[in-house]
């Protein structure tokens, strides 16, 4: 039997959010911010930023571009929870609402940061034309398992019947439905693989 796991990089691999504030001196569109302060993943229905999802969604597309974002660090503890489940057997695909003109800087982190762990990358689009919907990828490759930290995608990966670990952000904090395939993890080294 294959064992796959579909796992989402930003902010579940990659401290994204962290650096591009950082790099922007947090301020996103000149309003400034604190990752903490973020209660949305779709920062742009937050009050403050009403009326600009382009702009917070070119915010963090032009950050990925910059050259600062080669300073991207792993989140914690993601680097050695994933050797050992590609120790233990299971094939690693990232499965990134990333739009595909950052593929090149995708691959390049992940080569970087996290090399010889990932098997496969799949771009779902979000915010760009083409969107595919986290679950029929989580289908189409048959994982067993997803990590995320978009309440919004962990429930429609779990609707699907795949249990899907929620590392705990801001952003999800509020977000309490459950399909009973929801597990919440405060972080990498929270989770072991006897929760599989």
């Amino acid at each position: 039997m294959r064992k796959i796991i579909g796992i989402d990089l930003d902010e579940v691999l990659s401290e994204t959010v962290e650096h591009a504030l950082k790099a922007n001196d947090y301020k996103i569109c000149g309003i400034p911010i604190r990752k903490e302060q973020i209660n949305d993943y779709y920062i742009f229905r937050m009050k403050e930023f009403e009326g600009m999802q382009q702009e917070a969604v070119d915010f963090f597309g032009d950050f990925l571009l910059s050259e600062k974002a080669k300073e991207i660090k792993p989140v914690d503890g993601a680097y050695e929870k994933l050797k050992e489940l590609k120790s233990a057997g299971y094939t690693l695909n990232v499965v990134t609402a990333r739009r595909d003109f950052l593929k090149d800087r995708t691959y390049e982190w992940l080569d970087k940061n996290l090399p010889s762990l990932i098997s496969d990358v799949y771009f779902t689009n979000s915010f760009g034309d083409n969107q595919i919907k986290k679950s029929e990828v989580i289908k189409k490759i048959g994982a067993d398992y997803m990590f995320e930290d978009n309440f919004e995608y962990a429930f429609d990966v779990a609707s699907v019947g795949v249990k899907t670990f929620l590392l705990e952000k801001p952003w999800n904090a509020n977000q309490t439905e459950n399909t009973g395939l929801i597990k919440r993890i405060a972080s990498w080294n929270e989770f072991s693989l006897e929760m599989l």
